[in-house]
């Protein structure tokens, strides 16, 4: 039984990781969308390797595990269509429901990504890789307000985020709000002082 308790925190945590990993909407200032994808699947492809040492002790593990095969491979239709198996699986799974999020998500289709994400944040409402993955949703669809809402929910229920630090501060600064940028950056390093993410990016906006 111990056994069976510790997998399934190894599997949350993995996946924790995973969702982290693919959640950040900006590494560096304004990357080109190639080198953007490259990294993103790069981190995915890393990611996987990871997930398949574990194995989550439920009813949904062979259709998530399948998803992230297809994440893998950059087949977001078959990994929704295997993150959809998971989540009629079981409803409340929030790994299921944030996965099946982030590859509508990468298939722009924004709609039912936020549907999931709301499904997703009503069964935990801490879920700050939700608010973050939402903001990332809103700066696409260029609604700031809404994403500059989710940036800083994710950064309160998490001030060790840096992720929504980064996305929030560059948003900021594309929307020519050099200040707040800069006041969204200091307030990470106060939080997360050796950060290197936010340190890069204090150094574009400048001491």
């Amino acid at each position: 039984m111990r056994d069976i308790v510790s997998s399934e925190k190894k599997s949350k945590i993995i996946h924790e990781r995973i969702i982290d990993r693919i959640s950040r909407g900006h590494k560096k200032y304004k990357p080109r969308k190639i080198i953007l994808i490259f990294f993103v699947m790069l981190l995915l492809a890393v990611s996987f390797l990871i997930w398949r040492k574990f194995s989550p002790s439920s009813n949904t593990a062979g259709p998530l595990q399948s998803g992230f095969n297809n994440l893998e491979q950059g087949n977001f239709d078959k990994a929704s269509e295997n993150f959809q198996k998971a989540v009629e699986a079981d409803q409340n799974d929030t790994r299921a429901l944030d996965s099946l999020a982030l590859s509508q998500y990468n298939q722009k289709q924004y709609a039912e990504a936020l549907e999931n994400i709301d499904k997703s944040l009503a069964i935990n409402s801490e879920n700050y890789l939700a608010y973050n993955n939402k903001g990332n949703i809103y700066r696409d669809q260029k609604d700031f307000a809404r994403a500059e809402e989710n940036y800083r929910k994710a950064i309160e229920l998490n001030p060790k985020y840096d992720a929504s630090y980064s996305n929030l501060a560059i948003m900021l600064l594309d929307e020519n709000k050099r200040d707040e940028a800069k006041k969204i950056v200091e307030a990470g390093l106060v939080a997360i002082p050796e950060n290197e993410n936010l340190k890069n990016i204090r150094g574009i906006l400048g001491e």
